[in-house]
């Protein structure tokens, strides 16, 4: 995908350069693919996207592309924080450095997105800032799927990919649906530079083990421990973006909260296409990690079919 659109952190530039170069690879707006904007859109199902976006006066951009399949059965839906400081949930300086590539999962979407004309993606574009309008630890959201107390303002991306599995569900009810996000599973996807994938499915677990065993593709299935118990909840919500007696930093947990909205997922944490598999970020991870983003995903989506 094109630097700028890796490197760039303005909503509205790289809406415009993400037009760009859906154009440039022969796609036609309103055709090919439709673009949500906050300022054209009045409805209330986006409630969290509008938390995340309000210190960047609540700019925000959908694209929908590949909207034309009706018989599709499965879908993607791609992570676009285009910068994160973790909003009041302060990331420490060191953190946040390489935060204008949280928006990796979009990226590697969108060029899944071209290479697969037949498979409908979503991707929605957001900061996470922190200022005096930033969403706040401790306030409750009314979203589409109910309450939702925000405990953890750094737990961002899974309140803009519930809202964005809403898109694409409501154009196709019984998809299945493969997130893509940069998740930070410290726990191993940082620590190796593999991504990494949460699911339920038996069967894709075991392929991207034997996968591995082969050396034909380096992705590696997620386990779940405790944590399918701990969704926590307060008396007042549904449920909390993030159980603070674990912390944010994990792929299963953001796994289960958005299942809590929509069932039939499987989430790939691409976080460790951000370091050299020794946990250290990676200044300029731009040569080959969309290509490998990309090629991961489509053993995913193949393993599915």
């Amino acid at each position: 995908m094109s630097l700028d659109l890796v490197y760039d952190i303005d909503i509205d530039l790289v809406t415009s350069h993400l037009r760009d170069y859906l154009k440039n690879h022969g796609l036609t707006e309103d055709k090919d693919y439709t673009v949500i904007t906050n300022d054209i859109y009045g409805g209330d199902d986006r409630a969290l996207t509008a938390a995340v976006a309000r210190a960047d006066k609540g700019k925000w951009a959908t694209f929908f592309i590949n909207d034309h399949n009706v018989a599709a059965k499965i879908g993607v839906v791609g992570k676009g924080v285009c910068y994160d400081t973790g909003g009041l949930s302060l990331k420490d300086n060191k953190d946040m450095v390489d935060m204008h590539h949280d928006k990796l999962g979009a990226a590697i979407a969108v060029d899944f997105a071209l290479k697969h004309r037949d498979i409908p993606v979503v991707v929605t574009l957001v900061n996470n800032l922190i200022g005096p309008e930033a969403m706040r630890p401790g306030e409750f959201v009314s979203s589409y799927g109910g309450i939702v107390r925000i405990t953890h303002t750094d737990g961002e991306g899974r309140l803009i990919l519930a809202e964005d599995l809403k898109v694409l569900t409501d154009r196709y009810p019984e998809i299945e649906v493969v997130l893509v996000g940069t998740l930070t599973d410290a726990s191993f996807s940082m620590s190796t530079g593999l991504p990494v994938i949460a699911t339920d499915n038996k069967k894709l677990q075991l392929m991207c083990i034997e996968a591995n065993g082969k050396g034909d593709m380096k992705i590696w299935p997620l386990y779940p421990d405790n944590v399918r118990a701990h969704l926590s909840r307060h008396d007042l919500a549904d449920v909390d973006n993030v159980n603070l007696s674990y912390g944010c930093n994990s792929g299963w947990r953001a796994f289960e909260f958005l299942k809590y909205f929509y069932s039939n997922i499987h989430l790939m944490d691409v976080a460790g296409l951000m370091t050299d598999g020794t946990g250290s970020p990676l200044l300029s991870p731009i040569n080959g990690v969309e290509l490998r983003g990309v090629e991961e995903l489509e053993f995913v989506i193949r393993s599915l079919q």
